[in-house]
Formats: structure tokens, C-alpha cells, sequence
């Protein structure tokens, strides 16, 4: 009786200590999280305000179920942050091998930067992106997997 507790007890760990290595495994591929910047739009323009709402497109390489739960994002402009954007309890699942969409607001203030903001926007938005225009959007998105970890996944996108 006591061997069959024993060979219960030894194959149960053996299967969390499997599951585990899965799991570690899956959270290493999401180092390589595919994210892309879509849908740029300017929502409303003001002498002092300007709002631009965009989508993040997020593919979810790994085998695992991934429910993001926060983002932290820098956005610069020819290397100078000229706002953040953050935000908390989203719960956006991303299934396995599969895709997600985070829309993102963003109030910007044309002043923060030391040349017009404004006609950059207009111009590149409305008409095409201009070749010395550098966006960058730079910072961090939190997800839980599987049933125990949680993960920071770098965010750095240059357009």
C-alpha cells in the first residue's frame, strides 16, 4: 500500500514538474511576441491638445493561452517622450497562436516638443509618413499564462 502512495505521490510531481517545464518553455516564446501599430488616427485637433487613437495588433506565438493585463508605453518622437500611455485591468486574452487588438488614446500636447507637433502630425498622418519622421513606442505589456506566471514582454516599435 505504501509503494502505490509512493508511485501516486512520485508521478503526481513528475506530471507539475512536466506541466512547469511547459510552461517555462512557452513563457520563453513570448520574448518573441509580434506586435504591430495599426489604425493611426487623428481623433481631434487643438492649438494645445491633439488626440490620436491607434490599435495594437498582438500575435500570441506560443501554445499557451495569454491574458494581458496592463500596458506602459513611452511614445517619442525624434527621441523625445512627448506622452505615456498606461493602462490597467484589461483582461485581453490571446489565445493560443492567435491574435489580439488593444486600442490605445492618446492626448498629446503640440508644445511638449520643441518644433510644430501639429503640422507633423497633420502631414505624416494625412498625407504619408515623411522619411525623417521617428516614432517610437517604447515601454512594457503585462500578462498572466498558463495557470501560475506572469510576464513583462518589452515593447520597442519604431515607425
Amino acid at each position: 500500500m505504501n509503494k502505490k502512495i509512493g508511485f501516486l505521490i512520485g508521478g503526481i510531481g513528475l506530471a507539475i514538474g512536466g506541466y512547469a517545464y511547459y510552461l517555462k518553455r512557452q513563457a520563453s516564446k513570448l520574448e518573441k511576441l509580434e506586435y504591430r501599430f495599426q489604425n493611426i488616427e487623428i481623433d481631434n485637433i487643438g492649438l494645445t491638445n491633439v488626440k490620436v487613437r491607434a490599435d495594437i495588433v498582438i500575435n500570441n506565438p506560443t501554445d499557451v493561452k495569454f491574458t494581458i493585463n496592463s500596458y506602459n508605453i513611452d511614445i517619442k518622437f525624434k527621441g523625445t517622450k512627448i506622452a505615456n500611455v498606461k493602462k490597467s485591468g484589461i483582461n485581453t486574452t490571446l489565445n493560443p497562436n492567435g491574435f489580439a487588438t488593444l486600442p490605445i488614446e492618446v492626448q498629446l500636447d503640440p508644445l511638449s516638443v520643441g518644433e510644430n507637433l501639429l503640422s507633423v502630425l497633420v502631414s505624416n498622418l494625412a498625407v504619408g509618413q515623411s522619411s525623417e519622421t521617428k516614432w517610437q513606442f517604447v515601454g512594457k505589456i503585462t500578462g498572466r499564462f498558463g495557470l501560475l506566471g506572469f510576464k513583462n514582454i518589452d515593447v520597442n516599435y519604431s515607425i
